[in-house]
């Protein structure tokens, strides 16, 4: 007989007992990779996928185009790019910058470069996910997703986005 336990049955229980589930890190992508890394996320779909993301990134946050993107592989299988001023080099990611989220009511926020480009992947992974209908873009939201709910500004991101 083979009993089926729901998917988060452990990390429900796990919960229940006082066990955290590990938190899932970012890590950037050195220069001499960043073509094979996302090239493993999105195969022949980079381009789409990267001008998909300036797009959200620019409706989200005007002020931060230009700035050059990072790319972070995330522990648990995910990737995301994220904009970076190298003129601000050590303390870029936690400039803040002025958000509207659109979706539903408009919502006003601040949220730093890091939080801003999380935002714009995931939106960019939904949009591309229902367009082409392809999984991998729903896992990577759903990673995303996860990753976002352990950022030091998962606060901020949920109080403006309703999304977890």
């Amino acid at each position: 007989m083979k009993v089926c336990f729901p998917a988060n049955a452990v990390s429900t229980v796990k919960h229940h007992l006082g066990f955290t589930a590990p938190k899932v890190k970012a890590t950037r992508t050195p220069g001499n990779l960043r073509s094979i890394v996302i090239a493993k996320h999105f195969g022949n779909k980079v381009e789409e996928t990267v001008g998909n993301f300036r797009y959200e990134l620019y409706t989200l946050a005007p002020s931060i185009e230009g700035l050059h993107l990072e790319y972070m592989e995330l522990s648990n299988g995910g990737f995301y790019l994220s904009c970076f001023d190298d003129q601000l080099a050590k303390g870029a990611m936690a400039r803040q910058v002025p958000v509207t989220w659109r979706l539903g009511l408009p919502q006003h926020g601040i949220l730093s470069f890091d939080a801003v480009s999380i935002l714009a992947t995931a939106m960019a992974y939904a949009e591309l996910g229902s367009v082409h209908e392809e999984d991998h873009y729903r896992t990577h939201f759903n990673l995303l997703l996860e990753y976002a709910k352990c950022h030091d500004e998962a606060a901020a991101i949920q109080q403006l986005t309703h999304l977890f």
